[in-house]
């Protein structure tokens, strides 16, 4: 399937019990892409005659999943970077900049809950 030009994408919001959405997360991983691709995927499985679970990715389409991940990575890198200096802070006894240090890294893990996995 070619990846649409961006015009024809179409954003809404969508409400799920928390035990689809943990599936879907799980799902996601396990088939190493974003949520978003997952539940396109299975949305666009679900008008498949068969039912079989043929996966084709355009380039684009791996592109964007590529992208995601590597943003993920550097996000969490950067994460594991801050968890340093908060240790280093605390060390030195450098209270203010480690209560900084440790609400960047509690708003970071918050995001990551939130999104289902990763900043975006």
């Amino acid at each position: 399937m070619s990846r649409q030009p961006r015009e024809n994408l179409h954003t809404f919001p969508l409400r799920i019990r928390e035990h689809l959405r943990a599936k879907i997360e799980r799902a996601a991983n396990a088939h190493r892409c974003s949520m978003n691709n997952e539940i396109r995927l299975r949305l666009e499985d679900s008008f498949n005659q068969d039912n079989v679970r043929t996966v084709t990715y355009s380039l684009g389409d791996l592109r964007d999943d590529m992208e995601y991940v590597w943003r993920r990575f550097r996000d969490r890198i950067q994460m594991l970077d801050v968890g340093e200096e908060l240790a280093t802070a605390v060390a030195a006894g450098e209270i203010p900049r480690a209560e900084r240090l440790a609400k960047r890294w509690l708003e970071y893990r918050e995001e990551v809950r939130r999104t289902g996995g990763g900043v975006s």
